[in-house]
């Protein structure tokens, strides 16, 4: 995760010196209506090529999904420790995941339904 967290700086880096500072990344983000993935790609693109973009989109994917993966499994095990559950049996970490992901995938479909960063304090 820490890993991650030095490409997400690294990525940040490149965008201000793509887009040329603040004010012409703020432009970008607004341009591409916050979507990171396109913006990612146009970088990639053009400054990569074809075939190196494809394997930057494919570094970026995994980052992604290695930390869902790293905190899902987290969040199953300080469940389990929390509730006294051993975790040996597939059965008894499945009984735990399953909530977890339910309430991720809740999460996931609440964020979806509002404009980026939007929360609702009503």
């Amino acid at each position: 995760m820490i890993s991650e967290s030095i490409i997400a700086l690294i990525w940040a880096a490149i965008a201000m010196a793509f887009w040329n500072g603040a004010s012409g990344l703020n432009a970008a983000i607004a341009e591409y209506g916050g979507q990171a993935a396109v913006m990612v790609d146009v970088i990639a693109r053009t400054t990569l090529g074809e075939v190196l973009a494809g394997l930057v989109i494919f570094g970026v994917v995994a980052c992604a999904i290695t930390s869902g993966d790293t905190a899902f499994r987290s969040a199953r095990l300080i469940v389990a420790d929390f509730m006294g559950l051993e975790q040996r049996s597939l059965r008894k970490r499945i009984y735990i995941s399953i909530p977890l992901f339910a309430a991720g995938w809740s999460l996931f479909s609440a964020c979806r339904s509002r404009p980026c960063g939007a929360i609702s304090h009503g």
